[in-house]
């Protein structure tokens, strides 16, 4: 009888002890504090020998480049994550945000429908920098006429006006293009969510390296319509450079296609988890939607303070409603509008 009741007794300890630890264990959905955010740019110091203008030496071959550590050069506070996501209304006026479509979900399609896809629009970028640097970045196409999205903390406003583009797995050189979007106001030294959220220029193609190209471009169109839904996959693309020597980069570095989970997002912003596209080198990379092939997401961070291994990193992307506001705000038309009315 005794033991019976000592059985009762301790099995109604644990239970409660279990229960203690469960509630303990609990903690708020999304912490939003990073102590050292990282740039997703991949920055690298042209060879003494190679210091012409892209246009000049770009043209048949890449510059010969080697690794730099860059400690207090600007770039280290590129591609700032946001603090936090569920306030953009807060901290920036918003129109209303579009209703999610209630569309049946179409069948996914297959990892190379996806990749021949991205594999035509999305493209990698050398921009030549001050102090004889490249900044080495990712890019997709928008428009058939040849403009190129990517992020504004790539090449700013003092620096590169002029970038060699490459495509394919490996990039071969493809094209040359010139910066036509900036925002004036945007700086990689300002940390607020409203100067985050217009991490956007547009690059034009002015002459072509590539000699087969007959016609348009294929491109990715923005609809501001589509919207992010917590929980859901979504692929991603981009040129990966962080863990890649200088000869890698210049005549070995492959489109990245890995796929990546929504966390959290807002209007602006979708924070998501990630593994080999979490690198220096996928700022202006994309989300894909994997069930319709349509561009989910422009890359503009990552964060890493925390974490030993890629595969731990948190990926941060613009929305295709803050990259159309960008553009509405500044140059009071629609992007579509506004790319079809530039020469």
């Amino acid at each position: 009888m005794f033991g019976f009741m000592r059985t009762v007794i301790l099995t109604i300890s644990v239970c409660t002890l279990g229960i203690a630890w469960l509630f303990t264990a609990q903690k708020p959905l999304l912490e939003k504090i990073f102590s050292s955010p990282t740039s997703s740019v991949y920055v690298q110091e042209l060879s003494k020998t190679e210091t012409a203008r892209p246009q000049e030496t770009l043209a048949t071959t890449t510059p010969e480049i080697k690794t730099t550590k860059t400690e207090q050069e600007p770039q280290d506070i590129l591609g700032t994550p946001p603090e936090k996501l569920k306030t953009a209304q807060e901290e920036r006026p918003v129109t209303k945000e579009p209703l999610v479509s209630t569309i049946d979900t179409p069948t996914r399609l297959s990892s190379q429908m996806l990749y021949a896809l991205a594999s035509e629009r999305v493209v990698n970028l050398f921009c030549e920098l001050p102090n004889n640097e490249i900044a080495i970045a990712t890019g997709v196409i928008i428009h058939p006429r040849g403009y190129i999205l990517t992020n504004a903390h790539v090449a700013e406003a003092e620096q590169s006006h002029t970038c060699l583009i490459r495509r394919g797995s490996p990039a071969q050189n493809f094209a040359i293009a010139e910066r036509v979007f900036l925002p004036l106001d945007f700086s990689s030294k300002i940390h607020t969510r409203e100067n985050l959220a217009q991490d956007v220029a547009i690059w034009k193609i002015t002459s072509t390296i590539e000699k087969n190209i007959i016609g348009t471009l294929p491109f990715f169109s923005i609809s501001p319509d589509n919207l992010p839904v917590d929980g859901a996959a979504l692929a991603t693309f981009s040129y990966p450079a962080e863990l890649l020597g200088s000869h890698a980069v210049v005549s070995a570095l492959y489109l990245s296609f890995s796929e990546t989970q929504i966390v959290s997002h807002d209007a602006y912003f979708i924070e998501s988890t990630q593994g080999l596209g979490s690198q220096k080198g996928s700022s202006g990379g994309i989300l894909l939607d994997p069930f319709t092939g349509e561009l989910a997401g422009l890359i503009f961070a990552i964060n890493n303070s925390k974490t030993e291994y890629i595969s731990d990193r948190t990926l941060f992307s613009l929305t295709p409603f803050a990259i159309h506001e960008t553009i509405r705000a500044i140059t009071g038309k629609e992007l579509n509008v506004y790319l079809d009315e530039n020469p």
